[in-house]
């Protein structure tokens, strides 16, 4: 069982208080986090160690909402971090973000921005 199909439960909570949205985009080796901060964009990049890992889950709130594509086996680890921990989570198709970009006529081209810039609730 998926960790979206899970949390598809959990649509009233995440509904309800969403304060901070994370897009993650993940390598073999590290992880991009980007999200909106009194509405300037910010950035981080962390190392995929178990250290970095409780780092960033231990910075998010219980009722921020974080979007990453399904990386082959990449993502796991982080997406069981942030499910363990309680935090929303989404773990979309590569290629869904791919035509969200393109409907949405961004330029970027990373679900780390557009995750964060979005204002649907809908991940």
């Amino acid at each position: 069982m998926s960790i979206s199909y899970l949390l598809l439960g959990q649509k009233n909570l995440l509904m309800t208080k969403i304060i901070k949205k994370v897009g993650i985009d993940i390598s073999k080796e590290n992880f991009d986090v980007a999200y909106l901060e009194n509405e300037k964009m910010m950035t981080k990049k962390y190392s995929y160690m178990s250290a970095d890992i409780k780092q960033f889950v231990a910075s998010l709130s219980i009722d921020s909402q974080c979007v990453m594509e399904a990386t082959g086996i990449y993502h796991l680890r982080l997406a069981h971090s942030l499910y363990d921990a309680g935090i929303g989570l989404s773990v979309v198709n590569p290629l869904s973000v791919k035509w969200f970009i393109q409907l949405k006529m961004h330029r970027t081209k990373t679900i780390t921005k557009v995750a964060a810039n979005s204002t649907s609730d809908c991940w």
